[in-house]
């Protein structure tokens, strides 16, 4: 399991229908290219704070122009507002004028306070949008849309037409189990690599207690001792599909497990002749085989059954080193050239059923286990040759384990039942786009079923390929089940991701060929899925991205208009006087005018403007201190 190759993910505009048609507006381009934006972006927040801090600056000037007589503590921040001083300016001159004004006039310090005040909640204002500026682009773990030229459906070379199953390449099975054991724990810090494949790292499964599904001979004598995993009611992005809201699809998949009683089930075969080609070898003389009896065969040709077993030679069970063995087999109850018929008992209407069968071999315990489906209790004396002693071990109390389960899966307003035939059209109501999703997911459901997951192996504690082990916990058959479920959900992942990306592209020689799409809605699915990716690309959110630029240009347009060039024109001034005079009364020059004029020098013109100046080129001397 890898990140999506760069060739194959889609760069340019396009929309992440999960978090709206507006918010979900997005642009994916390389980093080196987010870097200029960033620039870009920087710059414009700073010309957009800085245009912002002086419209701030001039409506709180003209709230206090009144022109109602008032003491030097007004009048001075008058003053230092018109001269569009900056937050920290504002705040160190707010403050010296307090400590000037302290002693002479009332309430200095409340007064003072409030330019302060301002200028604080402008600068946390200003650190809190810079800190919000940096979601507008992403690089970290970022959702890609996938758009490869290899994307269909695959043929598998080895597909099973009754199993659902197929012959994946060796590596295949691996990488799931790779997969499964780092990114669906039971914790909130996944490692990073469960970050950046899967547009989410794993399907969450509720777990809980459920009654047993059989009858009740089939069932524990503790009735409310299975073990139900539920996925509940998914939508189609947490498969990664990125539709509208209106190809919305639905999926849930339960599956209920408990350990099957073995009762009169396991027995001694000792005629195989009848049996030698399930075996795939010569049989050994007077060799015998221990069989688990977990259904019958019904053949088309016939209206008779004949019981089916799960077989395991005696002699490979009592002599092998390899640890165990792990054997499955399910029936999909649909299915229409399905040979295998449950046990009477265990025959349910509405589900698939799988039995896992694990044969313990020659596996020894160094403590007792009660677990259900490693039950070992059996003493066993393991002579120590070269230590001249015995060691006391555990072996199984019986040859073998089973787990029994049924697999339910619900979309829509259907109720819980089994898979469908592939192919068969369930919903009609449904749109093409809508159908093609279900089937891409059922089809990677019957794929991969829980039960051939389960062949992977078993977790026990440690290596299951040893032969001596130590103590399990009492409910380590229900690890076994999280487990294999955890397997078969990864794999679900893998072959929709498969679909978009091409199945040839992650193994090329996994595959006879890929069947590319020939409908709308399997072309539109093409384009449609999102993986996670890092490092490489980088997300512009749009919406963001127009909002940074629309505040700029508004305040600078603002800015510019009304304090560069609409305060100077005579209705303007008209419509807001006296308020505006005052503006003009208490900028530097007009105060620089009054200063010259109050020492009597020059002849002074434009009293109303912005700038005044003197009749004639005057010579002008320094003002006195």
């Amino acid at each position: 399991m890898s990140e999506v190759d760069n060739a194959f993910v889609k760069q340019g505009y396009w929309t992440t229908w999960s978090q709206g048609a507006v918010m979900g507006k997005t642009i994916t381009i390389t980093s080196s290219n987010a870097n200029i934006v960033i620039s870009l972006l920087t710059v414009l927040i700073t010309i957009a704070v800085t245009q912002l801090w002086s419209l701030w600056m001039f409506l709180y000037h003209q709230t206090r122009a009144t022109g109602t007589p008032s003491d030097g503590l007004f009048w001075q921040p008058q003053v230092l507002l018109r001269t569009f001083p900056t937050p920290m300016s504002l705040m160190a001159d707010s403050f010296k004028i307090w400590w000037t004004w302290r002693k002479i006039s009332k309430d200095a310090f409340l007064r003072s306070m409030l330019p302060i005040s301002l200028a604080v909640l402008f600068v946390i204002g200003t650190v809190a949008s810079s800190i919000l500026s940096t979601y507008v682009i992403s690089s970290t773990n970022i959702e890609v849309l996938v758009e490869s030229p290899h994307c269909g459906k695959a043929n598998y070379s080895g597909l099973q037409a009754t199993a659902g199953q197929f012959n994946p390449k060796p590596n295949f099975l691996p990488a799931l189990k790779s997969y499964a054991r780092d990114c669906y724990q039971n914790r909130a810090d996944l490692p990073s690599r469960c970050q950046s494949i899967f547009n989410r790292p794993n399907i969450s499964l509720a777990m809980d207690v459920a009654y047993c599904p059989w009858s009740p001979s089939m069932c524990p004598s503790d009735n409310g001792s299975a073990l139900c995993l539920d996925s509940g009611l998914l939508d189609e992005s947490h498969f990664g599909f990125n539709v509208e809201s209106r190809d919305s699809v639905r999926f849930r998949r339960k599956a209920v497990c408990t350990v099957l009683p073995l009762g009169d089930r396991l027995s001694v075969i000792n005629d195989m002749s009848s049996k030698q080609a399930s075996i795939g070898r010569d049989l050994l003389p007077h060799e015998r085989f221990w069989g688990f009896h977990y259904a019958n065969l019904q053949y088309p040709s016939s209206q008779n059954s004949t019981p089916s077993y799960i077989l395991q030679s005696q002699i490979v069970s009592n002599v092998t080193t390899t640890g165990v063995t792990m054997m499955a087999a399910e029936r999909y109850r649909t299915l229409n050239n399905s040979i295998i018929v449950p046990l009477e008992e265990m025959n349910v209407t509405d589900a698939d059923i799988s039995i896992n069968v694990i044969w313990l071999n020659s596996v020894r315990f160094m403590r007792p286990n009660h677990d259900p489906l490693f039950l070992s209790t059996k003493t066993v004396e393991l002579n120590m040759l070269m230590a001249n002693t015995s060691l006391a071990l555990y072996a199984p109390d019986n040859p073998v384990g089973a787990i029994g389960c049924t697999n339910q899966v619900k979309d829509y307003c259907s109720p819980l039942r089994g898979l469908p035939d592939p192919g068969d059209n369930i919903t009609p109501e449904a749109s093409e786009t809508q159908s093609m999703m279900l089937d891409l997911i059922r089809d990677a459901a019957y794929s991969l079923p829980s039960s051939f997951l389960a062949l992977a192996g078993v977790l026990l504690a440690g290596d299951p390929q040893q032969t001596t082990l130590t103590q399990l916990p009492d409910d380590q058959w229900k690890k076994e089940v999280i487990n294999w479920e955890a397997l078969s959900w990864t794999g679900i992942q893998t072959l929709l991701s498969d679909y978009a990306v091409g199945p040839g592209v992650r193994e090329p020689s996994g595959y006879t060929k890929t069947d590319a799409p020939t409908t709308k809605a399997g072309r539109q699915l093409c384009g449609a899925m999102k993986m996670r990716k890092s490092g490489v690309f980088a997300n512009i959110n749009v919406f963001g991205l127009s909002f940074i630029i629309t505040i700029t240009v508004v305040t600078t347009t603002l800015n510019i208009s009304i304090l560069r060039f609409f305060i100077f024109l005579s209705r303007f001034r008209r419509a807001l006087s006296p308020r505006i005079d005052h503006w003009v009364n208490d900028g530097v020059f007009q105060l620089q005018r009054r200063a010259f004029d109050a020492e009597g020098q020059g002849l002074w013109t434009r009293l109303d403007k912005e700038i005044p100046a003197t009749s004639t080129a005057a010579k002008l001397k320094a003002l006195p201190v």
